[in-house]
């Protein structure tokens, strides 16, 4: 599972600077032969500024175009519609999510992304 952006919009990155690091931490997952590689977007951060959610907006834009059905979109899941901010109660600092929050998104990630691939029982699932 590949999530970056947010702490990288805060500390003023580019939306090729966030592209970019996607791709490297991707062609490492292959080269050390992950079989499946899933994103999450990024939700907003409490001390974005306008121009950060813009370039964090249009990432989670690109991640959506370029790795379609392996990507889970928490942030929709997570925004608030209203305030644009992460909705309340799911996080503790401004950053990250905690509590039914962690749920919500491990949940949506069981219902969209493609677990077929996996053999079971994996060697984290006890058999019998």
């Amino acid at each position: 599972l590949i999530q970056g952006g947010v702490n990288d919009f805060s500390n003023g990155a580019t939306l090729v600077q966030a592209q970019a690091s996607i791709l490297s931490m991707t062609n490492k997952a292959a080269t050390d032969g992950f079989q499946k590689t899933y994103y999450v977007t990024d939700p907003p951060g409490s001390a974005m500024t306008g121009g950060q959610r813009l370039i964090q907006n249009q990432f989670n834009t690109w991640l959506l175009a370029t790795f379609g059905s392996a990507v889970s979109d928490m942030a929709s899941l997570l925004t608030d519609p209203v305030s644009k901010n992460l909705i309340a109660g799911a996080y503790g600092d401004g950053i990250h999510f905690v509590g039914a929050a962690k749920t919500m998104v491990a949940a949506s990630m069981v219902k969209t992304l493609d677990w077929t691939w996996r053999k079971t029982p994996s060697s984290y699932i006890k058999a019998g």
